[in-house]
């Protein structure tokens, strides 16, 4: 998998593209997040290392999207042998600040 930081190795969609101007719902973002979202926790090599994440694996163009409306932070992965992409926030602060509050905010049936 290829690693790059969102905020300078992709670049913006084309003004022609159909998805250039199309802003995903909060029901959308939420059916997302249920489906494909996913919290963790990785633990480094000392014991005292232990960093929580955030992770969603969809279409790049989803989770361009994802980032610039919602989030503002993170980084995205795209996978070299398949058709999707995973974006990841592992800094504890940015998940309290940006992705908490989000999902405290979306209507969740059954939760």
């Amino acid at each position: 998998m290829e690693a790059f930081d969102i905020k300078t190795d992709i670049s913006p969609l084309p003004i022609n593209d159909p998805k250039a101007n199309f802003n995903l719902s909060v029901d959308y973002v939420n059916g997302l997040i249920d489906g494909d979202g996913s919290f963790g926790i990785s633990f480094g090599i000392k014991k005292s290392n232990v960093t929580p994440f955030f992770t969603i694996s969809a279409d790049i163009c989803d989770l361009e999207l994802l980032y610039n409306q919602f989030f503002g932070t993170g980084i995205i992965t795209k996978s070299t042998s398949r058709k999707y992409a995973q974006f990841r926030i592992q800094n504890r602060k940015c998940i309290l600040e940006h992705v908490i509050p989000l999902l405290k905010s979306m209507h969740r049936p059954g939760r």
